[in-house]
């Protein structure tokens, strides 16, 4: 069974729906990694997008372990974490949403537009309508500047 739309979107994400151009590449090259971290930030980009594939066929536990996977074994990666949120949302766990919103946001430094619109979506359903705004504001400026 497919993992559900969250309320206000169309479709399922693709990596690239997650983050700004280049933000992965950047992501992946932070640092000076030795070669088994570099294999590890490799792997867990591609359990993600595995993840991404599976939305449409796969119900969301086994989604959503296979994203586990991913940040815990590269737990700087925003695409893990912001598609961990979508999976959430989809899910009406708004607080574990925000939650992986937030880690990409602020622990992680990466603003993206999907980011901001999911929580933005999220702060809704709790009825934060003013910090939803804020975000929903915030991820149109994102979209204007590319």
């Amino acid at each position: 069974m497919p993992v559900p739309l969250p309320a206000g979107t169309r479709t399922h994400p693709s990596l690239d729906d997650l983050l700004p151009p280049g933000t992965i590449e950047r992501l992946l090259g932070q640092g000076d990694p030795n070669p088994e971290e570099r294999d590890d930030r490799a792997a867990s980009l591609s359990s993600v997008r595995e993840a991404l594939d599976l939305l449409r066929t796969t119900d969301a536990p086994a989604v959503l372990a296979l994203l586990d996977r991913a940040v815990a074994r590269w737990p700087y990666n925003a695409a893990g974490w912001a598609a961990k949120g979508w999976l959430y949302e989809s899910l009406g766990r708004s607080g574990s949403a925000l939650a992986c919103y937030n880690r990409v946001l602020m622990d992680l430094q990466v603003e993206a537009p999907f980011v901001y619109e999911g929580k933005a979506r999220s702060l809704a359903s709790r009825g934060q309508q003013d910090a939803a705004a804020i975000c929903r504001s915030r991820a149109l400026a994102l979209r204007a500047d590319r």
